[in-house]
């Protein structure tokens, strides 16, 4: 049987069971369409008519806002159609086990204000996927996304431009994956971790131009920072502090102004497979009370000082097998009590 399409809504309007297809079959129509997804539709979406809301190009904070808080207390989904979105007021996920998703790079969320542009706080198993957002780099206290006290989200494919402070900003969380992103000229660090994290995948995003870091992390054991690309940041990598039984793999640092991966009081972790040139001081740098690292078939060369400085606060580590040559000062710098090193070039 045909679908049947109704009028084009107006601005806020709720879409209705009776304009879905024709054969569908329902026992009250008068009742809005099953919500475990809403659809929301831009004021330049191509397609409104099955939209559940539509903005209207204005504070479309609300419209969304409005579709999130209707989702049952079991959560579901929202669907953002292409279009532009303009808001002034966070979009701020209202139950657990919801997800936002758009289009790809066709949906776009964007503003001028000095907001956390999306908003997670004590809401759990979250999905953020296929967006474009796009901040205002003068609004400082603004994150692409932010998430706080909230564990077992995704964040995945998501763009994000611009933004006064971080592209995404996760604070005691437990058990993420941040996978397939784009983040480039955002004014703080692309994405930044802080305060007892546990249990993170960090794996193939790519951070452009950062301002201040690529990745930083202050306190985190038991994860994987793997196949990301970052370029032209003040660092690459950056652990403030703690970063414990955990790997960091196959990453790529070039061209940041000061260190490609920099790793303070960090302890039992497998450092391995990573490229690092460029950089305007060490490819690897260690700091503080760092011991059991293992350093392995990296290629850590060019770099204006060191390929690895590891200082007289280190102990027992092993460096084995990696490329370390033509940096500015010299392959290996290592102070640290009971250093292993083997089979590498320099």
């Amino acid at each position: 049987m045909a679908i049947t399409h109704a009028t084009v809504k107006a601005s806020g309007e709720r879409g209705y069971v009776s304009e879905w297809n024709a054969d569908h079959v329902v026992t009250d129509e008068s009742k809005p369409k099953n919500f475990t997804t809403l659809i929301v539709a831009a004021s330049n979406s191509l397609d409104k008519t099955r939209a559940d809301y539509v903005c209207d190009g204005v504070d479309d904070d609300v419209e969304i806002n409005a579709a999130l808080n209707a989702l049952p207390v079991q959560g579901g989904r929202v669907s953002l159609l292409e279009g532009t979105y303009n808001i002034t007021s966070s979009i701020v996920v209202a139950k657990s086990s919801t997800s936002i998703e758009g289009l790809g790079y066709a949906t776009i969320i964007q503003t001028e204000s000095n907001i956390d542009m999306i908003y997670v706080l004590s809401k759990n198993y979250v999905v953020i996927k296929n967006l474009r957002i796009a901040g205002s780099w003068n609004e400082l206290a603004q994150n692409g996304i932010y998430i706080k006290w909230s564990d077992n989200f995704v964040i995945d494919s998501v763009i994000i431009a611009w933004t006064g402070k971080n592209g995404i900003e996760v604070y005691n969380c437990y058990d993420s994956m941040i996978n397939n992103c784009i983040i480039e000229d955002v004014r703080n660090d692309g994405i930044h971790f802080s305060v007892a994290c546990v249990h993170h995948v960090i794996t193939n995003n790519l951070i452009i131009y950062p301002n201040a870091k690529g990745i930083y992390i202050n306190s985190m054991t038991y994860s994987i920072i793997s196949n990301n690309l970052i370029d032209s940041g003040e660092y690459g990598i950056y652990i403030y502090t703690s970063l414990n039984y955990s790997l960091v793999m196959s990453n790529l640092t070039v061209a940041n102004s000061n260190d490609g991966l920099y790793m303070n009081n960090c302890s039992s972790n497998s450092i391995s497979n990573n490229y690092s040139q460029g950089n305007g001081n060490d490819a690897l740098k260690f700091n503080g009370a760092c011991n059991y690292n293992i350093i392995s078939n990296s290629q850590l060369f060019g770099n204006l000082n060191n390929g690895i400085t590891i200082p007289d606060t280190c102990s027992q580590f092993i460096v084995v097998g990696n490329n370390c040559t033509d940096n500015g000062n010299t392959g290996i710098s290592d102070l640290g009590v009971g250093t292993e090193i083997a089979h590498n070039k320099t």
